[in-house]
């Protein structure tokens, strides 16, 4: 994600753009699901 701003930011500089836009842009990095261990399992919420 990282070098995707780095990317964009690059591009606005070199076309000597400045401050804000005039029409907003947005970029869609798509990334993959791994299974893994890392995840809390979810449980049932205190109290209920």
């Amino acid at each position: 994600m990282g070098a995707a701003a780095v990317d964009a930011l690059h591009g606005l500089l070199h076309r000597n753009h400045r401050g804000p836009q005039a029409v907003a842009q947005g970029t869609q990095i798509d990334g993959t699901w791994h299974e893994g261990r890392t995840v809390r399992k979810l449980g049932r919420k205190a109290g209920a």
